[in-house]
């Protein structure tokens, strides 16, 4: 069985269930809005961008790099600053 997933979205904080419970949704609803044959990377990092500035939720966002199975991007989304993108190692 091969696994689909090219993205993975996570705060690196104990969220209290009252952000979660509005952030969650909030991503869900507006990234709907995207056509899903035009979703890119580059979509979700601006909705993910417009959540954590709105809710003040820190977000970590990992993506695959396309014919590369060694590195990961990871994008480290925080509240009015600068997004930190690096590519990483993974460790599996």
């Amino acid at each position: 069985m091969t696994n689909q997933a090219y993205s993975l979205i996570g705060t690196p904080v104990n969220l209290r269930f009252d952000k979660s419970v509005l952030f969650g949704p909030s991503f869900y609803h507006t990234i709907s809005e995207i056509d899903s044959k035009k979703m890119t990377r580059k979509n979700i990092i601006s909705v993910l961008k417009k959540c954590v500035d709105l809710f003040k939720v820190p977000i970590n966002y990992y993506s695959k790099i396309n014919g590369d199975n060694n590195f990961l991007w990871r994008l480290k989304i925080r509240e009015n600053q600068r997004i930190d993108n690096r590519k990483i190692k993974h460790k599996y």
